[in-house]
């Protein structure tokens, strides 16, 4: 489920009954379907019914909240040019927001209007959280916030910007990266970054 998060950003969707539901560390989930097995859950909510605790964001973007290890993780843009993208991470239970990892990108990156920079949602293993920030890289930190690795995997540039999310897959952290002429799968090393594998997507358009 992808968020439209404007100023104030709703980051646990979670009434009071449901305080230690599963973890849910990747877009889409566990494993990656949308699927919860959860069965006592909210069925509907606002800005005031069902909601635990709420927090604001910088800016607007589609990244969608991961829960893993008692913490919150999500990323957003601190300005509206991209020139600052986050990594945003708070307590589960009261949305204390425990530290904030912030790389900078001063290059003009195309964007649109109904997605912003900071698209991409983290992905956590319970020990690292892995976030691409488009051509401002992608990032791997403990869940301390300290930086366990960063690789810059080149400018990426497209009308629609930029929304894959990475995975893990064993050791691996597997990043489907484009759109645009340069879009490749990559395979990185889940401790080092390093790169395992790679293989382009060729055909891409701007």
């Amino acid at each position: 489920m992808k968020f439209s998060l404007n100023l104030l950003a709703v980051c646990a969707l979670l009434s009071a009954s449901i305080a230690f539901a599963d973890d849910w560390p990747l877009f889409r989930g566990p494993n990656r379907d949308g699927v919860t097995t959860e069965t006592k859950v909210p069925a509907e909510w606002s800005a005031t019914h069902n909601i635990k605790w709420q927090v604001a964001l910088p800016t607007k973007g589609n990244s969608s909240p991961i829960v893993s290890g008692g913490k919150v993780f999500i990323a957003a843009a601190e300005d509206a040019k991209g020139n600052k993208r986050s990594l945003y991470c708070f307590d589960r239970t009261d949305g204390k927001k425990l530290w904030v990892k912030t790389v900078d990108h001063l290059k003009n990156e195309p964007a649109h209007g109904a997605n912003l920079y900071c698209g991409s949602t983290p992905a956590a293993d319970g020990k690292c959280v892995v976030v691409w920030h488009g051509s401002a890289g992608v990032h791997c930190y403990d869940y301390d916030g300290k930086l366990l690795w960063s690789r810059d995997l080149g400018e990426f540039k497209h009308i629609w910007g930029y929304a894959s999310s990475p995975v893990f897959a064993g050791d691996s952290v597997i990043l489907n990266c484009g759109p645009g002429t340069r879009s490749f799968v990559v395979a990185l090393d889940k401790k080092t970054g390093n790169t395992i594998w790679q293989t382009p997507e060729p055909g891409g358009a701007d």
